[in-house]
């Protein structure tokens, strides 16, 4: 699996297969995303967001590594509903 590095401290893996356009949003969105987590997270060092496809189903796993480090997953038919679903509970986990 390819790993993507945005800027230092985001890595997104698997997802080669993602149609170009798709890439760019899924990006911005995983930049804010990790903007407001890296304000609330104590220490906050790294996210990493892992996607694998099983059948038609996205699967996404991500890591926030911090003081006290955070893992989520989520499974969709829909990309970006996977992503939505994974990023909230990343964030209600640092509440």
């Amino acid at each position: 699996m390819a790993t993507v590095e945005l800027g230092g401290n985001i890595s997104l893996t698997g997802f080669e297969d993602i149609q170009p356009v798709q890439m760019v949003v899924l990006k911005k969105i995983v930049g804010n995303s990790v903007k407001t987590y890296s304000e609330k997270a104590k220490d906050f060092q790294k996210f990493e967001l892992i996607l694998s496809k099983e059948g038609d189903q996205h699967k996404l796993k991500a890591i926030l590594t911090a003081e006290k480090p955070v893992e989520a997953e989520s499974i969709s038919n829909n990309l970006f509903m996977a992503l939505a679903d994974v990023l909230k509970k990343i964030e209600s986990s640092l509440e």
